[in-house]
């Protein structure tokens, strides 16, 4: 899916870390993002990591 995405222009990215994932979409969120985490589970606690990374935990 990254692959198709990316020959669209599309800036696209997949990793197996939870941790890598979460700071490759902090690290790039700019104002005004909206950032949609679906999921049928925990995820690897990403809500977690992204509460503690504004300060929330």
């Amino acid at each position: 899916m990254t692959d198709v995405l990316t020959r669209r222009g599309v800036e696209a990215g997949c990793s197996d870390a939870v941790s890598e994932m979460a700071d490759t979409v902090w690290n790039n969120a700019r104002p005004g993002d909206v950032v949609l985490i679906l999921s049928n589970g925990a995820l690897g606690g990403i809500h977690k990591i992204f509460r503690e990374k504004a300060g929330r935990e």
